[in-house]
């Protein structure tokens, strides 16, 4: 599933906020260096909230604000230009702190935080943190 249509086999849709599948739908859902790309981020980490299962996880995966405007501006350059660059309320990147208490927010616990990639990128897993909001 994706907002922007890269010519793959992805469903395109225009709100991640508001997806055509039931309550606890989901056992895992993943958001692979694109939660800076959502403008809406906490009433789409709701929706997220609504869809896993009570036993289910979120997994996001993101680069600081730092190393993120330095690939938006060198390696990830074209991608964005084919797109028609970044849309309001896209960042290059994310601080994990802020990630942790947006999901906080939207009823996640972090329970597993490691780096890759040399250090540079986090993986970020979250359990459901009680009942749905």
């Amino acid at each position: 599933m994706d907002i922007h249509d890269w010519g793959g086999e992805a469903l395109v849709v225009e709100d991640t906020s508001s997806l055509p599948y039931g309550d606890a739908s989901f056992d895992t859902i993943t958001l692979l260096a694109s939660f800076n790309h959502i403008p809406n981020r906490e009433d789409v980490l709701l929706e997220m909230r609504r869809l896993v299962r009570e036993d289910g996880r979120l997994i996001i995966t993101m680069i600081n604000p730092i190393l993120g405007g330095i690939g938006h501006c060198l390696w990830w350059y074209a991608e964005d230009r084919k797109r028609g660059g970044m849309k309001e309320g896209e960042v290059g990147g994310m601080w994990n702190s802020d990630i942790v208490s947006m999901c906080r927010e939207a009823g996640f616990s972090l329970s597993c935080h490691e780096r890759f990639v040399y250090g540079m990128n986090n993986l970020l897993v979250f359990v459901p943190a009680g009942p749905r909001i």
